[in-house]
């Protein structure tokens, strides 16, 4: 009865009839077997060659009485499998009764069938040998076709696999070449014959070297030299061809004449010694080894081609033309860029000057390129669209179009750099976007905000620190989210049932097909094409394994795309079974994943597919107990070795057929190895070498220097695909302490104007105490719950009952040393429906002030009672100052429960040289002090070892210090200037002083006066070495701190600092990042300790300052107009911020 149903279309009967969606799959006839059936239902496993369902257990409900149909379903499902002919069609009489029958049934009695899972979870599958699987005739690999659909309105060639989702097959959709008509280009302009003819495989072996030195000679007429670590390693092995960076990339434009004595190179080409133009573009190639495999002949077409058709090779003959009669003249080419933001893009030449590249490398943003050509009307063309993003340009650029002949398309080796160059491209302008808007996106949490208008401060750029966002993709952060949200998925779910990695295939019939179109091409000279079939059969598997067909029902997935060195796209795919698909026998196992080569006479296919792609290297030997299946005679012979069962990698034999490719599926079975896998999973692209940098100051230039770039990625990111991919989606859910939540503004706005904003302090926490507070049934959920039910409005900032799908909810990840923060995430994790952050404190009536105690009262948190044994053992034989390093240490690096505890108990051992000390300095042997003022004093020294390691007692949830003393250890830098012995110093001054020299005394009165009158002066002080500059250092530092004035010194050497008193690198002091460029700045945050420490300080001395690279002294110059914008009534323009600097 429900087979009839779902043939006729699973007509709805309302509530009368149900049926089972997967037990009755896959209705239509096609050749696809082998679905796998929950363990309990008759029949295991389907005909193979019916590609049908057998009906499982059903029961038919009426007024009470249950009728077992199972051996109904059964008789039926073998006069099903009898009734094949030959020709592959069936006999429907026997099912159309049936389902005649059952809708009779349950129009009159009003029957209701449900399935009998629930009746016979746990009972073992059975197996019949009338349902044993037709080997050979079970499925079919699924061909694309070819690539014949267009887009409507830019006429681009795609399969029909790649319309978008929301489009028909009848009327399909395509966004990757013009973003569904947002995007309109020109036309490319065709061809030249001679290129036509040098890249067209066709013409046979004779320009086979042209093709495989193309690269070579593209640089030979290339106007700039590309700056980018290639790696040819990836070539050494036999396999396809990749063009693959790491790093950066550049492109270098040198002086438009050559250097005495050298040859010219690159655009030099063009202008310099024309008359021997040939011999001087194949001199830097005679001395390698490529000088035979470089025609002259073809390198003289070339050359006359560009003159005739390339714009800017006859820009370049132009500048020749001019400048070839003028020798005293030094010409260079120079990188034009936009001084403000204002200028507009394309200015008309108002001269006959000559034109060039503009970069924009002088102004503020220089992530766009213009090219001006001088033209004979003084005018320039008019484009289309005024602006198209670079993605989209390129996008748009490498897609085929009928009657459209594309160049670059047809380059082959050159086309992979081309693709590689492109993506290396966009990626830096989205990179250098970020950096030239660094001074406007500014965050602050909002208490901070709040008490900065209190205190007065009204303007935007006096609050926060300058930020670099970090949500671009495939980076670090972006990977660890994406590892977090597989990991909540885990915990839904527990551990995920099988691990599949595809791997893609080159010899695809769909990429055979495109390769040999037109012409000939190999594969590695279509990395579009490859990434685009594998992209489309990826989509394909998932939504293949989503339909219950090879495995059964999916609950969940993770999907992830991975280029590794060898450049080849592959997928890794995590798969949750249902629990009543879930494999606990190995007959469940043997089921769905098999590890033997098939019988090579009934099962052909796999036996070819198997043997090409699931064998690996021996391992019998080398581990004699690994588990294979049984050694029978089938074998595979591959380089001469037979190679057995041993080698086989596991593979499912309904996916091999199907898709034709590497596809290695692992049943997982190790809890011990789910965080490998998610890690392996989420790790994200290779890198080309591990960076280790204890302050890593500008993260953009590590990721982009540890990073490798192959065209295929290329492709990927060019075209915007994902890579990666979850089912059901995961909720990431704000965690902040009151008032503490992030805000974003410009750096223009004003304070008062933001705290104004509606919605300004709403947050997914704050909206959930409200949700709860008005809603009953949103009170019955956990904060990480939330999402299942809920969806999160962000344009409303509200949370709104969900209609339809299902959403994880996962908390972001808290260290347990952010304190205050880490146990308000405990208790969300632990109490629903909470009305407020004072609710969530609300233990048993009585709110806690912290949420750490109301985590202790909970019970939530162990005890210290091994921390107490170790203070207990060390009281025997350590001192004071020994057990407070030790308290400092547990606290630091043990997972202490409760600091504050263990403190009280233990602070009466850590004070006994303090007493002496005390003693000693006030001379008074007879000294009592009381126990608070004991205490006092404890704190006060953990406080300074707390902060020489980088925190404080306040940040681990100590008490701190009196007030008496919390002024004087509260600013560590400050502190540390101010500790001078003064009377020492005026010593050392009224000595020095008297010796000082007339150009010596004449330095000391100019930044003497200058600091006292608090007037700025930048002294640059130069003489040899001996003539007392270090003295005259030395003089005028005791000098004004002798007056308690702070003067910070630093040195461009760590040795050079020694020799001055309290010498600091300039790096270490003012934070200047490692490597540096016109765009660094110091990491200098506001209203920090640093900040203070520059506010106050008077005057700075930086000895040996021409060995430090000038963008130190802008990066510092940056910073201190940022950060001494106010606080000492200097005008924000002046240099330094308006200190005076020696």
């Amino acid at each position: 009865m429900g087979f009839g149903l779902a043939w006729l279309g699973f007509l709805d009967l309302g509530p009368l009839i149900f049926y089972n969606r997967w037990v009755l799959r896959d209705l239509v006839l096609n050749k696809c077997g082998c679905t796998r059936l929950p363990a309990g239902c008759v029949g295991g496993y389907c005909s193979g060659s019916v590609g049908l369902d057998v009906f499982g257990l059903w029961e038919i409900r009426a007024f009470g009485a249950f009728i077992d149909l199972s051996l109904l379903a059964l008789f039926f499902s073998c006069i099903l499998r009898l009734s094949r002919v030959d020709a592959g069609y069936w006999i429907f009489v026997p099912f159309i009764l049936f389902h005649f029958i059952g809708l009779v049934t349950a129009a009159v009695v009003g029957f209701v069938r449900v399935p009998m899972l629930s009746r016979l979870q746990g009972a073992e599958t059975l197996h019949f040998s009338c349902l044993t699987p037709v080997i050979g005739e079970t499925c079919e690999y699924v061909d694309f076709g070819d690539k014949t659909f267009t887009c409507r309105h830019c006429n681009a060639f795609f399969w029909l696999q790649e319309r978008l989702a929301r489009s028909s097959k009848k009327n399909p959709s395509f966004s990757l070449c013009c973003l569904n008509g947002r995007v309109s280009l020109p036309t490319v302009q065709p061809t030249p014959p001679i290129l036509d003819f040098l890249l067209d495989p066709s013409n046979g072996s004779a320009l086979k070297k042209f093709r495989d030195n193309i690269r070579a000679y593209n640089s030979m007429f290339a106007f700039t030299s590309m700056g980018a670590k290639i790696d040819t390693s990836v070539n050494d092995q036999p396999a396809l061809y990749v063009f693959k960076i790491s790093g950066h990339c550049h492109h270098l434009l040198g002086s438009l004449l050559p250097v005495d004595g050298e040859s010219p190179k690159f655009a030099q080409l063009y202008v310099f010694d024309t008359a021997h133009e040939v011999a001087n573009r194949l001199l830097p190639f005679t001395r390698g080894s490529k000088s035979s495999s470089l025609d002259e002949n073809i390198v003289v077409d070339l050359l006359r081609m560009l003159d005739e058709t390339n714009e800017l090779a006859k820009l370049f003959r132009k500048a020749r033309d001019k400048t070839q009669n003028i020798q005293s003249i030094d010409y260079k080419l120079r990188l034009l860029g936009k001084r403000n933001h204002d200028s507009r893009q394309y200015d008309d030449p108002t001269s006959n000057d000559n034109g060039g590249l503009v970069v924009g490398d002088i102004g503020d943003f220089f992530s766009e390129r213009d090219i001006i050509i001088e033209s004979f009307s003084g005018h320039e063309k008019t484009r289309k669209r005024s602006r198209v993003s670079m993605r989209a340009y390129y996008a748009y650029l490498i897609n085929e179009r009928p009657g459209c002949d594309n160049t670059i398309i047809k380059g082959g080796h050159l086309y992979q750099q081309f693709l590689v160059d492109a993506f290396v491209n966009v990626e830096e302008d989205r990179l250098d976007y970020i950096r030239a808007n660094q001074k406007d996106l500014r965050s602050e949490i909002y208490k901070g905000i709040h008490e900065a208008v209190l205190n007065g401060d009204v303007e935007g750029f006096s609050t926060g620190k300058i930020i670099v966002p970090s949500s671009l993709t495939g980076s670090p952060r972006y990977m660890i989210n994406n590892y977090q949200d597989a990991m909540a998925i885990c915990r839904a779910y527990r551990n995920p049932d099988l691990f599949i990695t595809f791997t893609c295939n080159v010899n695809w019939p769909e990429i055979r097909r495109e390769l040999t179109k037109d012409r000939i091409y190999k594969h590695e000279d279509k990395p579009d094409i490859i990434t685009r079939v594998f992209r489309s059969k990826v989509i394909d598997m998932l939504a293949f394994i989503k339909s219950g067909k090879p495995f059964g029902q999916i609950i969940a997935d993770v999907c992830a795309i991975e280029f590794q060195k060898r450049g080849l796209p592959h997928t890794h795919i995590l798969i949750w079974l249902h629990s009543n698909f879930k494999c606990r026998t190995p007959e469940d196992v043997d089921s769905i994943v098999s590890a033997e080569i098939p019988d090579k006479l009934t099962d052909p296919k796999c036996y070819e597919i198997v043997s090409r792609f699931m064998m690996y290297g021996p391992c019998g030997l080398a581990n004699p107990k690994s588990q294979r299946r049984d050694l029978k005679d089938n074998f595979v012979i591959k380089n001469g070795i037979q190679l057995n069962n041993r080698y086989v990698v596991p593979y499912n034999r309904e996916l091999l057929l199907r898709y034709n490719a590497h596809i290695n599926i692992e049943i997982c079975c190790q809890s011990m190895l789910i965080k490998y896998l998610f890690k392996y999973v989420s790790k994200g692209s290779d890198r080309c070498r591990v960076v280790v940098e204890k302050d890593r100051a500008d993260e953009i230039h590590t990721y982009m220097n540890c990073r490798f770039i192959c065209p295929y990625e290329a492709v990927w990111r060019l075209l915007q695909f994902p890579i990666h991919s979850r089912s059901p989606p995961v909720e990431r859910l704000q965690i902040h302490l009151p008032l503490h939540q992030n805000v974003v503004y410009s750096g223009n706005e004003s304070l008062p104007s933001i705290l104004q904003k509606p919605g300004i302090e709403k947050t997914m926490l704050t909206e959930w105490f409200t949700r709860n507070r008005t809603d009953h049934e949103a009170r019955q959920l956990y904060y990480s719950e939330f999402p299942h039910k809920y969806v999160w409005d962000a344009g409303q900032k509200e949370w709104i009952p969900r209609s339809k799908g299902f959403s994880l909810g996962r908390l972001t990840y808290v260290h347990p040393a952010s304190g205050e923060l880490y146990f308000l995430r405990l208790l969300l994790n632990h109490i629903r429906g909470a009305l407020s952050f004072d609710y969530l404190k609300n233990v048993s009536g009585v709110v806690h002030p912290t949420f750490q105690l109301a985590c202790k009262t909970l019970g939530l948190l162990g005890d210290d009672k091994e921390w107490e044994d170790v203070f207990c053992e060390a009281m025997a034989t350590a001192t004071s100052p020994q057990i407070r390093n030790l308290f400092v240490s547990v606290v630091l690096f043990c997972d202490v429960a409760d600091p504050e505890v263990l403190l009280n108990k233990f602070w009466r051992s850590m004070y006994d040289v303090i007493i002496t000390r005390f003693k000693s300095s006030f001379a008074m042997p007879n000294l009592k002090l009381f126990d608070d003022e004991l205490k006092n004093y404890v704190l006060y020294e953990l406080e300074l070892l707390f902060n020489f390691a980088g925190t404080s007692l306040e940040k681990q949830k100590l008490s701190m210090p009196d007030g008496r003393l919390l002024s004087e250890i509260k600013n560590k830098l400050l502190r540390e200037e101010l500790n001078y012995d003064t009377a020492d110093l005026i010593c050392q001054h009224s000595s020095a002083f008297p010796q000082l020299n007339q150009c010596q005394l004449n330095v000391y009165d100019c930044v003497v006066k200058s600091v006292l009158e608090k007037r700025q002066e930048l002294i640059f002080v130069h003489g040899h070495g001996g003539t007392g500059k270090t003295f005259l250092w030395h003089t005028i530092i005791n000098r004004l701190r002798s007056d308690g004035l702070i003067v910070l010194v630093v040195a461009s050497s760590g040795i050079a600092s020694l020799l001055l008193p309290g010498g600091r690198t300039a790096h270490s002091r003012f934070k200047i990042p490692l490597t540096v460029s016109d765009t660094s700045s110091c990491e200098i945050k506001k209203k920090t300790d640093l900040a203070r420490l520059l506010q106050m300080t008077s005057l700075i001395v930086w000895d040996e300052a021409p060995m430090n690279n000038r963008c130190c002294f802008e990066a510092l110059d940056r910073s201190l107009r940022d950060v001494l914008t106010n606080g000492n009534d200097l005008p924000n323009d002046k240099p330094f911020g308006g200190k005076s600097i020696l």
